[in-house]
């Protein structure tokens, strides 16, 4: 199954460079404009955006840069970082903030055993298996309209406010 987001194949977007992910097909700057405010290309039109979703697009792009030098440095897809941040190592520390606060080292063994499981279980595969999460995440978050927007919104808004919910109570 292939989605089309914004002139982009979101299910091979990733595989060539970063330039073929922010391109002047994804993303443009309106430099004419006296505010200059970014521009997005959507169905052959331009839409201007609010500071809101300046912030939006602003974040979703500085997590995929972020997330693609995590990749370089251990050798990693950007699809394997992104499964292996928001799959394993979030839900880790929010079982680690628990034990905490529970005084009981339970729930983080358990989710680390889990996860290290699946890594020896999928291991011949584990790019694929990162490939096939990665698009079935897409596939969830595009469901809901705005895949920037929604990205920004599942992945960091609601994780920020899970993990801090979890160190203030």
């Amino acid at each position: 199954m292939d989605i089309k987001f914004k002139d982009v194949d979101i299910n091979n977007w990733w595989d060539n460079s970063e330039e073929s992910v922010w391109g002047d097909k994804l993303i443009q700057h309106n430099t004419n404009n006296k505010d200059k405010k970014m521009m997005i290309k959507k169905n052959e039109k331009y839409f201007q955006y609010s500071s809101l979703n300046v912030f939006i697009v602003t974040s979703f792009v500085l997590t995929v840069k972020i997330l693609l030098a995590i990749g370089k440095v251990f050798h990693l897809s950007y699809n394997a970082v992104n499964i292996i941040v928001w799959y394993m190592i979030i839900p880790l520390a929010w079982a680690a903030i628990l034990d905490y606060k529970l005084h009981k080292l339970i729930l983080s063994p358990m989710w680390l055993l889990l996860c290290v499981g699946i890594i020896i279980l999928q291991r011949k595969q584990f790019n694929q298996f990162c490939d096939t999460m990665f698009r079935l995440s897409q596939i969830f978050i595009a469901s809901f309209g705005n895949y920037y927007k929604w990205s920004v919104i599942i992945c960091l808004l609601i994780p920020v406010m899970i993990t801090a919910v979890l160190l203030l109570c």
